[in-house]
């Protein structure tokens, strides 16, 4: 997989060789990279996707809990701050 699913440069340059507009990253692998998602915008290539930045706030629990809490949305119960 690190040839090829988790390959950011390989597939960038596949999606310029094709001029694809976009890349949806499927399930697990890049999916969830912040990174990955930040490759493909500075490459004008959409990524199909939340953005980096939402990544990188819902990938910190405590920060998404924070967030959720100041939205008021219901949060399950559980510790105030880390643990």
């Amino acid at each position: 997989s690190k040839d090829s699913y988790l390959n950011i440069p390989k597939i960038i340059a596949a999606a310029e060789i094709t001029n694809a507009d976009g890349i949806h990253p499927g399930y697990g692998f890049l999916s969830e990279d912040a990174r990955f998602a930040e490759v493909c915008e500075s490459c004008n290539i959409a990524f199909i996707g939340p953005g980096a930045g939402v990544m990188n706030t819902f990938g910190d629990k405590q920060t998404s809990r924070e967030l959720a809490e100041r939205s008021n949305v219901p949060v399950p119960p559980g510790s105030d701050g880390m643990v």
